[in-house]
């Protein structure tokens, strides 16, 4: 990313405070196309992206002029990625440094509105980083305002750990982050395309299961809850199959504090307002047991058709 947005603008109201902005006038349709050909721009490799941009407190705490710019790569808030800077991406090009200075480490995938990320900020450790990732342009924009506000109206004391991007994960995930980078993904009420032509849509599949256990490290967690049961189950089975994800027990789930925190956001409130169930389990990384050469092949061609 580049250094080249301009200030915006801060408009406070007449409480001294900047207004969070309204869901209302940031509404977009519900259903994009993750398969479709990739117009976003993207980086190329981990490398090429400065995430001094997203958390610029994190990066440098006097850095507070930056604290109110947004690099979101949206339309109204564009990014310039340093694909010059290209590595390509395998294990052997991991930074030294990576663990020793800021880094994301929890993602949200089809983050929405962004509540999942204003809930756990303030419950983060000092050394985490919470990303939001969203394919809808207005979608990404209220997010990103909302926390740009959020961080203002703290006095730039709060939310500097949390931030956003407009991007299509099924495609792109692996061009952000390193193997074994992340602590924690997260997949809340995602888009259950019911009909079975879009079930290659659905965000938790067998194929991008592989990607999502490259980039946690072990004993890292992947988080699923939804209120329709049928996806449920299709993701249980998926990730089930998969002999890199642990299944953890429901006593352990519910003592996990950011299961309380998926169970607080906005399309949570609706589901208990409208009196209907929560399904919701955790699995944890793990390095899976080999017996046999037969079970070597069926881990590394876990991507080929049954």
């Amino acid at each position: 990313m580049s250094d080249d947005s301009s200030s915006e603008d801060i408009i406070k109201n007449k409480n001294g405070l900047v207004s969070i902005p309204k869901k209302k006038d940031f509404r977009q349709h519900a259903h994009c196309n993750p398969l479709s050909s990739v117009s976003i721009p993207y980086p190329f490799s981990p490398s090429c992206i400065d995430w001094s941009l997203n958390y610029p407190l994190k990066y440098n705490p006097q850095n507070t002029k930056n604290n109110s710019k947004l690099y979101l790569n949206t339309v109204n808030y564009p990014i310039t990625y340093h694909n010059e800077k290209y590595k390509p991406i395998s294990t052997s090009n991991l930074p030294n440094n990576l663990m020793d200075e800021p880094h994301v480490n929890i993602v949200d995938i089809g983050c929405g509105y962004g509540g999942l990320l204003y809930n756990m900020s303030e419950s983060l450790n000092d050394d985490d980083l919470a990303f939001g990732m969203e394919i809808r342009d207005k979608v990404t924009n209220y997010v990103g305002e909302k926390i740009k506000a959020l961080r203002i109206n703290s006095d730039n004391k709060l939310y500097n750990n949390i931030s956003v991007v407009r991007s299509n994960t099924m495609k792109l995930l692996l061009n952000y982050f390193y193997k074994g980078q992340l602590d924690k993904l997260f997949f809340c009420f995602a888009d259950p395309h019911f009909k079975k032509y879009n079930h290659r849509k659905r965000i938790i599949n067998k194929y991008l299961l592989n990607d999502y256990s490259y980039l946690l490290k072990k004993g890292g967690r992947l988080y699923i809850i939804t209120d329709v049961i049928e996806l449920y189950e299709w993701e249980t089975f998926m990730i089930k199959q998969n002999p890199c994800f642990k299944e953890i027990s429901k006593e352990e789930c519910e003592k996990d504090k950011f299961v309380d925190f998926m169970k607080n956001t906005n399309e949570a409130k609706k589901v208990i307002k409208e009196n209907k169930e929560m399904y919701y389990s955790i699995y944890e990384r793990v390095n899976p047991e080999i017996n046999s050469i037969q079970e070597l092949y069926n881990t590394v061609d876990f991507t080929k058709e049954d």
